[in-house]
C-alpha cells in the first residue's frame, strides 16, 4: 500500500489537470449571458450597424471677445472639400454618425483612411473633443487612423445619432486630408 500512494497522487494529479483544462477550453460553448457580483457579460452577436451614414462638418473657433460665443466652434452645414491644415493652424470637425435602423443598436468605428504630410519634418496632431478627450501626435503621413472606436449608438427614444467633434492640429509643415475618406467600420 505504501508504494501506492506516490502512483496515485500522481494519478490524481493529472486527473485533476486533465478535468481544470477540459471545463477552460469547452466553457466558451456555452451561450448567452454571465454574471455576478460585480462582473457582467452579455453577448452582443446580436448589435447591427447596417443602415449607418456619415456627415461631417467645418467648425471655425469664434474669436470674437466681445462675443457670448468666445471660444466655442462654430460648425457650418456646408459640403465639406479636401482640407489643407497649414503651420500653426487649427482645424476643426464634427462627424454625424446617424444610425437609420429603427430596430437596432448599433456600435461602430470612426476611422480616417489617410493623412498626407507634406515633407519628412511635419508635426501634427489629431484630437477628439467630444465624446472622449484625447490626443495623439504624428510625424509622418499615416493611413486609416481612428478617431472614435466602439461607439455605441442607442436607439432609445428615437434618437439615433452621435456627434463626434475632432480636430487637427498643424505643428510644423502642411497636412492634407479628404472628408471623403472618413469611415465607418462596424463592431
Amino acid at each position: 500500500m505504501k508504494k501506492m500512494l506516490p502512483l496515485l497522487c500522481v494519478l490524481m494529479a493529472v486527473l485533476i489537470v486533465i478535468i481544470s483544462l477540459t471545463t477552460m477550453s469547452f466553457s466558451w460553448f456555452e451561450p448567452g449571458t454571465a454574471q455576478g457580483i460585480g462582473l457582467k457579460f452579455v453577448d452582443s452577436s446580436n448589435i447591427r450597424a447596417e443602415k449607418c451614414e456619415i456627415n461631417t462638418f467645418v467648425g471655425s473657433k469664434d474669436q470674437n471677445a466681445n462675443s457670448d460665443n468666445f471660444g466655442k466652434i462654430n460648425y457650418n452645414n456646408e459640403a465639406v472639400d479636401d482640407q489643407v491644415i497649414s503651420n500653426g493652424e487649427v482645424g476643426y470637425y464634427k462627424t454625424v454618425i446617424t444610425n437609420n435602423s429603427e430596430i437596432y443598436d448599433t456600435v461602430v468605428s470612426l476611422y480616417l483612411a489617410s493623412l498626407s504630410a507634406t515633407g519628412d519634418s511635419t508635426t501634427y496632431g489629431l484630437g477628439v473633443a467630444s465624446p472622449t478627450n484625447t490626443y495623439r501626435n504624428f510625424n509622418t503621413t499615416k493611413a486609416d487612423i481612428h478617431i472614435i472606436r466602439n461607439a455605441y449608438i442607442s436607439n432609445e427614444n428615437g434618437k439615433r445619432e452621435l456627434s463626434v467633434e475632432w480636430f487637427i492640429k498643424c505643428g510644423t509643415g502642411e497636412v492634407r486630408f479628404n472628408p471623403s475618406d472618413i469611415y465607418l467600420m462596424y463592431n
